[in-house]
């Protein structure tokens, strides 16, 4: 039997990021529909954080 409360999504935004909608669509989707614990992984924000960091 499937167990939902262990069922987890996470959404990796592409290179030109994703709009806040979006990630706000998949949560309420995977997250409030369909019982997921959500994750999102933002890589290209912490790679210009850092870059914005250093230039300083």
């Amino acid at each position: 039997m499937h167990n939902e409360t262990n069922t987890k999504s996470t959404i990796i935004p592409t290179a030109s990021g994703e709009l806040k909608q979006y990630i706000e669509a998949f949560s309420k989707v995977y997250g409030e529909k369909l019982g997921c614990k959500v994750g999102v992984l933002k890589l290209i924000d912490k790679i210009l954080k850092n870059l914005k960091l250093n230039i300083k």
